[in-house]
């Protein structure tokens, strides 16, 4: 998750007071300077802090984003205090650190926030000192958002901009009300063509759930896994076919991530370094081919909303909600664990909203004929 910088001020209960470690702070490292890895604690050799966090959240099933996200605040911890070891650090300096998130880095509050649990999680957890130490942390007030609402004339201008794998990866999301991460990482046996359905396993937060299949996207996956077949043994014969595979599967099925029913329904073009074990192996198509392509498509249209991949789920939502579909079964097909969430989108097929006549329309109406 990128952080968005943008100019909201900060909520009342944030901190607003000036950086107060400003005067004690080392400087930053310089950009590519080799970090030294820490040790867990000051004066040990092993295990090293990056490893006993990576240990710690990987044991207790952590999101790869997560752990990813969590790590990288770490490390701009010790960075932003020129490498010293976070024990070394005040609860003024932390304080101090969150500061200067939001008063010059001007992050938004979700992104101070994750800040924030990234931290409660390293003094907390893995280096076990006392609360006291990010007890001074508030988190901020998240603004209640209103999702932008793309109309069906705006959905098929822009399906029908995009082509590709782009392409395809879009109509699943709009059609089915997928995340972007949920679109890329379909393998071969979770579409089911025939029953028109699509099954996602390990979602957002760890849930499974099945969900719709449009009957007029069948015949392009049909074709796409046409094409993608005879790719799949071009790549086998060249052992270039193993993908990673969830849990202890590896271990129960010895063949199984080279299998064509555990293959990416869009998989990356190169194989990579597996960064938990070091194994060679093939990853789906990164998120970003999907966003940049959306964001020329939106550049090209002359569009000015600030459309993302997401806004097509959500579109998913609003336009199935307009049609009446029931809330609780939006619910599930969405995969959202609280109805609260679900109803988030009412603000958008909330007519009475909309159908109001403005006061200047009536005036308008009733203004007398400059002619007469």
């Amino acid at each position: 998750m990128r952080q968005r910088r943008d100019a909201r001020t900060p909520p009342n209960d944030a901190p607003t007071t000036a950086i107060v470690t400003e005067p004690t702070r080392r400087p930053p490292l310089p950009p590519g300077t080799k970090r030294t890895p820490l040790p867990l604690t000051p004066g040990t050799a092993t295990p090293t802090l990056h490893e006993h966090a990576l240990g710690f959240m990987r044991g207790r099933r952590y999101s790869p984003r997560t752990i990813e996200q969590y790590v990288s605040w770490m490390r701009r911890l010790i960075d932003h205090y020129g490498g010293r070891h976070p024990v070394e650090l005040t609860p003024q300096e932390l304080e101090g650190f969150i500061n200067y998130l939001v008063i010059r880095e001007k992050v938004s509050p979700s992104t101070q926030n994750q800040a924030i649990a990234g931290l409660v999680l390293l003094y907390r957890d893995l280096l076990g000192l006392p609360y006291e130490r990010v007890a001074t942390l508030r988190l901020a007030r998240i603004p209640e958002r209103i999702h932008v609402v793309l109309t069906p004339a705006e959905v098929h201008a822009i399906l029908h901009a995009l082509d590709g794998i782009p392409r395809l990866i879009c109509k699943l999301m709009y059609g089915s009300g997928l995340r972007i991460g949920e679109a890329i990482s379909l393998r071969v046996k979770d579409v089911e063509l025939d029953r028109h359905e699509l099954c996602i396993f390990d979602g957002k937060g760890r849930k499974n759930r099945t969900t719709i299949l449009p009957r007029v996207i069948v015949p392009e996956l049909r074709e796409h896994l046409g094409r993608l077949k005879p790719y799949f043994e071009r790549e086998r014969a060249r052992k270039r076919t193993r993908v990673p595979l969830p849990d202890a599967l590896a271990r129960k099925y010895l063949h199984a991530a080279t299998e064509w029913p555990w293959f990416w329904m869009f998989p990356s073009a190169n194989v990579c370094i597996d960064s938990v074990d070091g194994v060679c192996r093939r990853f789906h198509l990164h998120e970003s081919v999907v966003q940049k392509a959306v964001a020329a498509v939106r550049t090209r249209l002359g569009m000015t909303k600030p459309i993302r991949p997401h806004d097509l789920r959500h579109a998913f939502a609003t336009h199935s909600m307009r049609a009446g579909v029931d809330p609780r079964t939006l619910q599930k097909l969405m995969g959202h664990a609280d109805l609260k969430t679900t109803l988030m989108y009412l603000h958008a097929c909330d007519r009475a909203e909309t159908d109001i006549a403005s006061p200047l329309d009536r005036l308008s109406d009733q203004a007398p004929d400059p002619g007469s």
